[in-house]
């Protein structure tokens, strides 16, 4: 028997290029495990490799057979002060693919006594679909197994329901906190359903990013309205998984009332959650010499009403299908089932993640939008046709605001550049439109747009280049500039916003942040609810990631100059 092992913790090094920190973290995996004696004979494959959320780390999946007498869990020396640790336990986030441009998040999460990675492998061989077939389908996704402490029997830590989806909910605000932008979506059996719909009701609940940013799911066997399960009570019974299983009962007071309060927080039209039912009974388990067995006899142990009921708008749509396997067997696909079964599971994902990857793109265009209507009624003097934002914080997020400009405007998106839209913008002086860019969070010192060059001033930027029919403004973040800085360039005043109207601007810009309520109001006064140095400090908030919200921003403030009015260098327009 083969056994696979996760090993985390492995440096890749420094620089930038991903494909280099993905040969030095081979390198440190095989290097480390090669040195190990426990490891020598046992006959080991090197299956995947993936980097963390903050680059500096990655985590390795390997195979080694079973007769190695092998720990769960132990760390291997990698050089000076680098261990490896390794486990198979998979307990917590298991990164296992991390393609440098990722536009989504997948996270997969096993049932009821379910193993984060065997779960979902093939009986009696090596094909795992998430690793094996899923990145061939969605070569852009960021994948996540996630593994908790199920067993029924011999378990030691609390199995309620709700601290499951705590635990998940927890993890992956804190852990995965730097993927941010990315819509998330959860692929979930039996059990792990029911975790990530208290995890999404719980984010909801709390107002927290991981509801806003999760599209939607596919659930595989999730009794939502419970299931068979009176031959686990007698296996269960003075174990900590005891009261666990007596709420999946059919009928169960706790799922009734977890699927109407799901129901009310996670309705959103613009999501969607697709169940697959089992159609093949499971066999039937009993305890003999107090450890479970076979006990010959089999039932349907989740029925196609309890798979389908999640929500009442899913179940309308008839989002849902059938999978001729038992309750274990329905996550387990072979090679040859890429054609058949898997293949329907497949397209199932692709609909929802191309449905999330359309609801990200509609959230920064409505963000787009309330931003240009904020600055549109407050510029003074001046009647703009276009004011949009760009978020120069690195090429990726720059790129990302041009495709949804281009969107907005009606022009191609595919594959637009910078370059290409300042040109398309500075055109239209031969019909009077009048337009306004505005760069912010830029940590270049020069950005090179063509034949344009943009030169980063302290707090602001000049445009440097013929702009005769266009404007192009760029916020301050500190100090105003100095007079000779600004040769050529005419100031526009920018008036105070109402408190309401500033709060209201904070909320839509870090919609996905946790800062508190009062935090926000505190920040509004301080910066005299003017709307340019709101988006400043919102651009400033999300490049730093205050968890939790400081006083280090307020600092930061009151190093700004607090006129009544606030004058912002622009290029004017002929």
């Amino acid at each position: 028997m083969v056994l696979v092992y996760r090993a985390r913790c492995i440096p890749v090094g420094g620089g930038r290029s991903m494909k280099r920190k993905g040969v030095k973290a081979w390198k440190n995996l095989k290097y480390a495990l090669g040195r190990d004696r426990r490891l020598s004979d046992a006959g080991v494959r090197y299956l995947s490799i993936a980097f963390e959320a903050d680059g500096k780390y990655a985590t390795g999946l390997f195979s080694a057979d079973d007769d190695s007498n092998l720990k769960d869990e132990f760390t291997v020396p990698l050089q000076g002060r680098f261990y490896l640790k390794i486990d198979r336990h998979f307990h917590g986030i298991t990164t296992i693919l991390s393609p440098e441009n990722a536009e989504v998040v997948i996270v997969v999460v096993p049932g009821l006594a379910g193993h984060a990675y065997g779960s979902f492998k093939e009986r009696s061989g090596s094909f795992m679909w998430i690793i094996d077939h899923l990145p061939k389908v969605l070569p852009r996704a960021r994948v996540l197994l996630y593994g908790y402490e199920s067993k029924i029997v011999d378990g030691r830590v609390d199995l309620r329901i709700s601290e499951l989806g705590r635990m998940l909910w927890r993890v992956l605000e804190l852990r995965e906190n730097m993927i941010q932008g990315k819509p998330y979506v959860f692929i979930a059996h039996s059990l792990g359903g029911l975790v990530v719909k208290t995890a999404l009701l719980m984010s909801s609940q709390e107002h927290s990013q991981l509801s806003a940013a999760t599209y939607g799911a596919l659930f595989f066997g999730v009794p939502n309205l419970g299931m068979k399960q009176r031959h686990l009570l007698t296996i269960v019974k003075n174990y900590p998984a005891e009261e666990l299983v007596a709420n999946l009962a059919e009928g169960s007071e706790m799922l009734t009332n977890l699927n109407a309060d799901f129901e009310k927080h996670f309705a959103r039209a613009d999501s969607e959650i697709f169940s697959f039912y089992e159609s093949e009974q499971s066999p039937i388990l009993e305890l003999r010499d107090g450890r479970p067995f076979n006990s010959g006899m089999s039932e349907l142990l989740v029925n196609r009403e309890s798979a389908v009921r999640c929500r009442h708008q899913d179940y309308e749509r008839k989002r849902n299908h059938e999978l001729p396997r038992n309750h274990s067997n329905i996550v387990k696909f072979c090679r040859s089932d890429i054609g058949g079964h898997l293949g329907i599971v497949m397209v199932q994902l692709e609909v929802i993640v191309k449905g999330a990857l359309q609801m990200r793109f509609k959230q920064e265009i409505e963000m787009k939008q309330a931003s240009k209507a904020h600055c549109d009624s407050v510029l003074q003097g001046r009647s703009w046709e276009y004011i949009f934002y760009l978020d120069a914080t690195s090429q990726i997020t720059l790129e990302n605001d041009v495709g949804v400009i281009a969107y907005l405007l009606g022009w191609e998106t595919q594959r637009v550049q910078l370059s290409d839209l300042l040109t398309r913008f500075i055109s239209w002086q031969r019909t009077t439109k009048r337009w306004l860019l505005i760069f912010e969070n830029t940590s270049a010192t020069v950005i090179q747009i063509g034949d344009h060059q943009i030169t980063k001033h302290p707090g602001y930027f000049v445009v440097k280049g013929g702009y005769d029919g266009g404007l192009v403004m760029i916020i301050r973040e500190s100090a105003p500039p100095s007079p000779q800085d600004v040769s050529g360039v005419a100031s526009v005043c920018v008036n105070e916003m109402s408190f309401e109207e500033a709060m209201k601007m904070f909320r839509s810009r870090l919609r996905d942040s946790r800062i508190p309520e009062q935090d926000l109001e505190r920040l509004a006064e301080e910066v005299g609810y003017h709307p340019l140095t709101i988006e400043a400090i919102v651009g400033y908030v999300r490049r730093n990631r205050f968890e939790p919200f400081s006083d280090q921003v307020l600092r930061f403030l009151k190093g700004l100059e607090r006129p009544n009015k606030l004058s912002f260098a622009t290029r004017a327009l002929s």
